[in-house]
């Protein structure tokens, strides 16, 4: 029987300080990602405070939100784990912030619904945790600036603990990046990109692309 998702963010959480300038640095990436594929269909799983869907319905793509939480008025309510829609029905998916959403053992099977209602890509992006440097260099006005980034290793020795709201993070203990690449391919699909927006080093994106599932599970060691 399918385990049933608990709702662990509130529909306060995405008012005040939410969109602080961080989550616009993932938001301008989410938009290019989009923009880049430019599907005529797309499905967002996860609204958040809409800010990515509001852009992307005024650029003229057709877009249908599908969140499980009601308050946050999305198009469709409904589970991740079991998405109320068609196969093959979008274009394109996406999922930001989402998945760490889940107990680990439940993203694989999200991931496959995501493959399911996609008839080409789909984007994900979830938190990544580096020791890393990161910055801007800009030497002379009028050229612009250089953005860095260098990933010294992965926290992998730091165990995750639920916080209400994530129950794994990708580098921590259990959650390699390899790791998860491993979930994505056994999940049906593609890795055609992956990326980090430079300035926003905690937010890792996966630009996939639709293929079959071969059932294999994964699960934190």
């Amino acid at each position: 029987m399918q385990k049933k998702t608990k709702l662990q963010v509130e529909a306060r959480h995405y008012k005040g300080n939410y969109n602080c300038l961080d989550r616009f640095i993932s938001y301008h990436f989410q938009i290019k990602a989009i923009t880049d594929l430019a599907p005529t269909t797309l499905l967002e799983v996860g609204v958040g405070n809409k800010t990515v869907a509001n852009y992307i319905a005024d650029k003229g793509i057709r877009i249908t939100t599908c969140d499980i939480d009601e308050k946050l008025n999305p198009d469709k309510v409904g589970n991740i784990t079991n998405l109320p829609f068609g196969d093959g029905e979008f274009d394109t998916v996406t999922a930001f912030e989402v998945l760490e959403h889940l107990p680990f053992d439940q993203v694989s099977l999200a991931l496959k619904e995501l493959n399911r209602v996609c008839t080409k890509n789909v984007i994900i992006s979830i938190p990544y945790n580096t020791l890393n440097i990161y910055g801007k260099l800009k030497f002379i006005p009028f050229v612009r600036p250089i953005y860095f980034l260098w990933r010294i290793m992965e926290l992998s020795w730091i165990n995750h603990k639920f916080d209400g709201q994530h129950h794994w993070e990708m580098g921590k203990k259990g959650a390699s990046r390899r790791k998860i690449r491993d979930l994505i391919k056994t999940s049906g699909f593609k890795i055609v990109k992956e990326f980090t927006p430079e300035m926003n080093p905690y937010h890792y994106f996966f630009v996939l692309e639709k293929g079959s599932p071969t059932g294999i599970n994964s699960s934190p060691n």
